[in-house]
């Protein structure tokens, strides 16, 4: 980029901390493209750092599946990869394509895992997203009801399996076996999904990246789509028919109820007060409240 001319830039759809832009500039081989994200001033705060990102986008792009990473700057939130000529996926696009998701899933789950990936705790996370909350007023029944629901889905969702979420403490380096941490992408959904006119797919933002319970990515998944139980089911054959572990679907169910008290916890802690009037939250308030 820095040898390109009369570099063009584009602002893009999408991130509600970060600035996303495509870079189009003139460079001896031709014209190339970049895309380049700038992180928000809350980015850290949520629990994003961009070299456990780094680490994370560059093991998917060494098995094809995330655009070449080309320059990172943590120190001013920088993050730079090749433009890959994909269109995200749509949410409807997304219900329909459970096979190929789970296929995609499967793959990234067998990815060797990056050396000092830190572990993946969505339940820790939601409780400190949580306790870094505004006291919530007596009068905001909505919200403390929303509040309630998350710490009643936290306390329901425990575990399962001896690999179940927070379970996992420390992953150094090497491969994960399929009763092991995996790579996990944690926030597979449509927008995040790139696929390219040969039907080839690519995913993008691992800002939430970590070694973690491969359920975790199936269960943010199912809960961003609001899948149906036969859908979950049908998701959880497909994963296994992929490659990867079998999973039950009570695992599924419990693990559905932490992604969306930490997508609530994390709309809280960005919108405020607002958090209703985001399109999603009162479906998934709602969810959570049935769940408790």
């Amino acid at each position: 980029m820095a040898a390109a001319r009369k570099l063009r830039w584009r602002g893009l759809a999408g991130g509600e901390v970060n600035l996303r832009v495509r870079v189009t500039g003139e460079t001896p081989e031709g014209l190339q493209h970049w895309f380049v994200r700038f992180a928000g001033q809350n980015s850290t705060a949520l629990g994003t750092h961009l070299t456990t990102e780094a680490k994370a986008h560059r093991a998917a792009a060494a098995a094809g599946l995330a655009p070449t990473l080309v320059h990172v700057d943590e120190a001013l939130g920088i993050l730079v990869s090749d433009w890959w000529p994909g269109r995200p996926w749509r949410w409807r696009q997304a219900r329909r394509g459970l096979e190929t998701f789970a296929a995609l899933a499967a793959r990234l789950h067998a990815v060797p895992l990056p050396s000092g990936l830190p572990a993946l705790h969505p339940k820790t996370a939601t409780r400190q997203l949580l306790a870094e909350l505004e006291p919530f007023p007596e009068h905001d029944t909505l919200q403390n009801a929303a509040h309630r629901a998350m710490l009643n889905a936290l306390e329901r969702a425990t575990e399962p399996t001896t690999t179940s979420i927070g379970q996992v403490t420390s992953v150094d380096s090497g491969t994960a076996s399929m009763s092991s941490p995996v790579l996990v992408h944690s926030d597979p959904h449509a927008g995040n999904i790139l696929q390219a006119v040969d039907g080839s797919l690519r995913l993008v933002d691992f800002e939430y990246a970590g070694a973690g319970a491969p359920v975790h990515d199936l269960a943010v998944f199912a809960t961003s789509h609001d899948l149906t139980g036969q859908q979950r089911q049908a998701l959880l054959a497909a994963y296994a028919a992929a490659g990867g572990r079998t999973i039950s679907h009570q695992e599924l169910l419990l693990a559905c109820g932490v992604a969306d008290a930490l997508w609530l916890a994390w709309t809280l802690r960005v919108h405020g007060a607002a958090w209703p009037q985001v399109p999603r939250a009162r479906r998934v308030a709602t969810r959570l409240a049935a769940l408790s």
